[in-house]
């Protein structure tokens, strides 16, 4: 999970940072995109995420 503001001025997160995490398998799942975003596990104790537009219903 990837916490930054939408257009900051630090350019956060780096492209190479990013292309390093993806290029590892990693889920990148950022703010930036996705608004609000909460760790959820499931009833087999598996972890994943959703984001306030899932909980919301809006695209």
């Amino acid at each position: 999970m990837v916490s930054s503001g939408s257009g900051n001025r630090f350019g956060h997160p780096a492209p190479d940072t990013l292309q390093a995490w993806i290029d590892t398998g990693a889920q990148v799942v950022r703010t930036d995109q996705f608004g609000d975003v909460a760790i959820v596990r499931s009833g087999d104790g598996s972890l994943g995420f959703a984001t306030r537009r899932d909980m919301l219903g809006s695209s």
